[in-house]
């Protein structure tokens, strides 16, 4: 068993079932800036479309709001 790091050792459906579940709202950003991935959170505050998935994150806000997203 590897100790460095505790998530090392799930499964990806464990993963998921994870993030799927914890009460927050989570959305993955990759190297390039894009929206990869975002959990099903029932109780989201904003929606997260398909569509804006591949997009770069900056184009999924209002411009008045950037500064905080890039926070």
């Amino acid at each position: 068993m590897n100790n460095e790091f505790i998530f090392d050792n799930l499964i990806p459906q464990m993963s998921r079932a994870i993030l799927e579940t914890i009460p927050v709202e989570i959305t993955i950003i990759d190297a390039n800036d894009e929206v990869v991935a975002c959990n099903k959170h029932t109780k989201r505050i904003f929606t997260r479309p398909l569509i804006a998935m591949g997009r770069n994150f900056r184009k999924c806000h209002p411009e008045k709001s950037l500064h905080l997203v890039e926070k």
